[in-house]
């Protein structure tokens, strides 16, 4: 139920130490630390694109930064302690994936422009792939859906990041600016499709074996998403060639 609960973007309160076996303490205490995670992606990322007003799209503001990153280094605290304790193989699938968010995490809190932070941006985002993978490769079925769900919306995030980014300021005339917008969200659309294709997979994977999960129903409610983006992305270009 509190798996469930986690991949709804529910809270879900357990009292870890009212269990009296530790591998279940430390199991739940597993599951807190990828919850914590998660609430702090989804309160980063909640975005819709406009993209008829990409270069002054309104960028998520977070109320207080300050206090994303204290609980980050918190966390990061708690999975090296956790890491240095005997726990279940699903306790270590559990820890690998929030490990995977606290990459994702550190990605998102750069900015979008300059070049510089972009890099640091993307590398923070192979890191957290690397690692879903080490999931996919090693966990189970209900943590694989997790860990390739997560996967996907790297590259969904990928690409409603960078779509709203700021033009460079080098670029003053309006013409030369559609154009840049119209190549950039042309050269972005690699990473819808990546994650298109993912979630494709994921919904495919549990059909074959025969599994429902949260994390199913979200990667098909995100599979609809990524290809409205992508339609729009089509129109906008067809537009820009009859013009």
């Amino acid at each position: 139920l509190s798996r469930i609960k986690i991949s709804r973007g529910e809270n879900f309160e357990i009292d870890i130490n009212s269990f009296l076996d530790e591998k279940r303490k430390l199991f739940a205490y597993a599951l807190s630390l990828f919850q914590k995670t998660e609430n702090i992606i989804n309160s980063l990322i909640k975005r819709e694109i406009d993209f008829a007003n990409l270069e002054n799209h309104q960028q998520i503001q977070v109320q207080n930064l300050s206090s994303v990153k204290a609980d980050v280094k918190k966390i990061e605290k708690e999975i090296k302690s956790i890491n240095q304790r005997k726990i279940s193989d699903e306790a270590k699938t559990i820890v690998s994936i929030s490990e995977a968010n606290l990459n994702f995490i550190f990605a998102i809190l750069e900015k979008n422009y300059p070049i510089d932070a972009v890099k640091r941006k993307v590398k923070h985002i192979l890191e957290a792939q690397k690692k879903y993978m080490d999931v996919v490769r090693n966990g189970e079925p209900w943590w694989i859906t997790a860990a390739v769900f997560k996967l996907g919306e790297t590259y969904r995030y990928l690409f409603e990041d960078l779509a709203i980014s700021p033009t460079p300021p080098e670029l003053k005339d309006e013409e030369e600016i559609k154009i840049y917008r119209q190549e950039l969200l042309k050269e972005l659309e690699k990473a819808l499709k990546y994650a298109s294709q993912i979630y494709e997979k994921n919904i495919n994977f549990a059909e074959r074996v025969k599994l429902k999960t949260v994390w199913i129903k979200r990667s098909s409610a995100e599979l609809e998403k990524v290809k409205s983006y992508i339609e729009k992305i089509k129109e906008i270009t067809e537009s820009s060639q009859t013009q």
